[in-house]
């Protein structure tokens, strides 16, 4: 396997965008800052985003990292993803002082078993070349199972009783790579739309203001008939990895 970045194989900027696009819900790709500015990111930082190709040079996997700005405390941890793209964006051309993981995805034709592992392996790898500080907002797997669940208690169930390695798969493999989760991010990712698009989106009818639980969601969604709006809010977890040479 080979790890180039966007900047290197501009061709391959479309498979990319399919994995992506296979990866996560239609509400995620329709309104938030995502949609808006996700095309924006990766012109303007294409070194930082990442493909792991096999001999052939298909595209297995994808990383996307971008610069950040981060104090070094709980409290002056961006707001969530949202938080850090569009920084990234306004301050382009200035300085910053971390490096931020947006994202790592296997192709659905290379979900091999520890592919996932890897990917993340590299992607850290690649980051400590860039800046000795390097966090990431994480989604975690299993949270839509439980949506009702906040993300800060979330975060703190273990895989077993007693256990110290967290209950979500997803994080279990970024705390054995020697990240430290730090707190939740409740207002990661925000996304809106009208009932109509909402409806569209998650398949499903909202015949009344309320909440509701939608599928591939990490939150309920809140629905506004008077407003004729959906709100969705997803929270991530923010880790931190120390920095290493390894």
């Amino acid at each position: 396997m080979e790890l180039v970045t966007l900047a290197q194989r501009p061709e391959i900027a479309e498979a990319m965008q399919q994995i992506n696009i296979a990866a996560w819900p239609a509400f995620m790709k329709q309104a938030g800052a995502s949609d808006r500015h996700w095309s924006t990111l990766l012109q303007v930082y294409p070194e930082y985003q990442l493909a792991l190709c096999d001999n052939d040079h298909h595209v297995m996997a994808i990383g996307h990292l971008i610069p950040a700005i981060w104090d070094g405390t709980s409290d002056g941890l961006p707001n969530g993803w949202d938080d850090v793209l569009m920084t990234a964006l306004n301050r382009r051309g200035r300085s910053f002082n971390a490096i931020c993981m947006m994202g790592a995805v296997v192709s659905p034709n290379s979900r091999t078993s520890g592919l996932g592992l890897s990917l993340l392996r590299m992607m850290k790898t690649f980051a400590f070349e860039h800046s000795p500080v390097l966090i990431a907002p994480v989604r975690p797997v299993l949270k839509p199972r439980y949506p009702l669940t906040p993300i800060e208690r979330y975060i703190r169930w273990t895989y077993r009783n007693g256990a110290s390695l967290p209950f979500d798969p997803w994080l279990r493999v970024h705390v054995r790579l020697g990240a430290t989760i730090i707190k939740g991010a409740p207002h990661s990712m925000v996304v809106t739309g009208s009932v109509a698009q909402w409806e569209s989106w998650s398949g499903m009818r909202f015949p009344e203001s309320g909440l509701y639980i939608v599928p591939d969601a990490l939150h309920a969604i809140s629905i506004d008939y008077l407003n004729d709006a959906g709100k969705y809010e997803e929270p991530h977890v923010w880790v931190h990895y120390p920095f290493s040479q390894d």
